[in-house]
């Protein structure tokens, strides 16, 4: 048991450390503080203030985010109000530009930078560089979800017709409609990723040789 619980201990600690990493790893991201900044220390302070205490201790650049806040914080008071828009629209640019390549794990990041542009006003939107970029992310994304949604109901309905069995009875019928029915009730798409509606046809088939058979004269 003490070895279990020294194991436990150890994997704790190194799940402590690799959070406090993790955030030493955003703060080292916010690099020479411009007012472009704003997100990338917003990110990091979010990310700090999300640890436990034992990881906060772990983190070893709470000096240097401290500092980038405090060195935002004067060059906001410092600019004015065209510079702070352009400064809002490049750092919306710089989230837009972190989504890379899309994939079914970008949505945090997609959303992320939607929620960045939504927040700014008419004045900042217009100044965006790359919303395009951020538009056709979403695009891009929204169809990787809908073809991993369409694989999945697809594959949930071969389970049903796999679960009816090679043994048609008349006990059959349930298991039968049910499958027919959540097959009848996928989109065209989703229809076409079924592998095992031969499969189900047969079945149907021999249910209704079934029922024939056993039919009085």
């Amino acid at each position: 048991k003490k070895a279990i619980d020294a194991l436990k201990t150890s994997e704790e600690r190194q799940e402590d450390i690799n959070a406090a990493k993790a955030v030493d790893d955003k703060i080292s991201l916010i690099g020479e503080v411009s007012l472009e900044s704003r997100l990338l220390i917003e990110d990091a302070r979010a990310s700090y203030d999300a640890l436990t205490k034992e990881q906060k201790e772990l983190v070893k650049q709470l000096d240097t985010l401290e500092a980038a806040e405090k060195k935002y914080q004067e060059l906001k008071e410092q600019a004015d109000k065209e510079e702070i828009d352009k400064a809002e629209a490049a750092s919306v640019d710089k989230l837009i530009e972190t989504i890379g390549e899309v994939t079914l794990d970008s949505g945090e990041t997609i959303e992320a930078a939607r929620a960045a542009y939504d927040a700014l006003t008419n004045s900042q939107k217009v100044l965006v560089k790359n919303l395009e970029t951020l538009t056709k992310a979403e695009a891009t994304y929204g169809l990787l979800v809908k073809e991993q949604n369409d694989k999945k109901a697809a594959a949930e309905v071969d389970s049903l017709i796999g679960a009816i069995g090679d043994d048609i009875t008349l006990g059959s019928k349930e298991s039968i409609e049910t499958a027919r029915a959540a097959y009848d009730a996928l989109s065209d798409e989703q229809k076409a990723l079924v592998t095992g509606l031969s499969n189900l046809e047969k079945a149907e088939a021999q249910y209704l040789a079934c029922l024939l058979y056993t039919s009085p004269s």
